[in-house]
């Protein structure tokens, strides 16, 4: 096959040449440490990138088209694993469709949404807004912890995943904020010169 074809979706990219004795072992342990040294900047990138999303605000947007409570968010079926006396995360996620990953992103959206409206009530001061319930403070805890439990599983399991629907609401939300800012400043620093 031509690798060197302009017709090639990549062409921008280098092609490698390795001798025909393959690479000389001082050559592969440089490789192996470049490599090494590429994986410890990329983790540390995503958890600071994972940090940041976590301290960013809530945009009142995405509070607002959540369900009124954590069952609307999950469904029946994830609801009451959730809340059921007995709670195996993992025999949880084993008896979940978790096929492809668009549906692997729908659960985890539907419990970040559970999470967010658990939180939001277990932090509201008036108990008989329209986001009241029957709930006690003390289950919804243990619900949002079951939750982040999850999630973390989520995580570890399927590292790749897509960003979730609050993760983009927030990097939108910030987004516009950062440019009004930033406009702002601009505007300021103008009209002082």
């Amino acid at each position: 096959k031509d690798t060197k074809g302009k017709n090639d979706d990549k062409w921008w990219l280098p092609t490698p040449k390795v001798p025909v004795d393959g690479l000389s072992d001082a050559a592969r342990r440089f490789l192996q440490y470049q490599k090494d040294c590429v994986n410890q900047v990329l983790k540390a990138a995503m958890a600071i990138n994972a940090q940041t999303l976590q301290e960013m605000e809530i945009p009142e947007s995405y509070i607002e088209a959540l369900p009124k409570n954590g069952r609307a968010s999950l469904g029946d079926m994830i609801y009451r694993s959730i809340t059921d006396d007995f709670f195996d995360p993992d025999q949880f996620l084993a008896t979940v469709d978790m096929s492809s990953e668009h549906k692997i992103l729908d659960l985890k959206n539907r419990i970040e949404a559970s999470i967010v409206i658990w939180k939001r009530k277990m932090n509201q001061k008036d108990n008989k807004s329209a986001w009241g319930s029957a709930v006690s403070i003390e289950k919804r805890e243990l619900f949002e912890e079951r939750a982040e439990t999850i999630l973390v599983l989520l995580k570890h399991r399927f590292p790749g995943l897509p960003q979730s629907s609050l993760d983009i609401s927030k990097i939108q939300f910030n987004r516009v904020r950062t440019c009004s800012v930033c406009t702002f400043i601009l505007h300021d620093f103008q009209s002082q010169c």
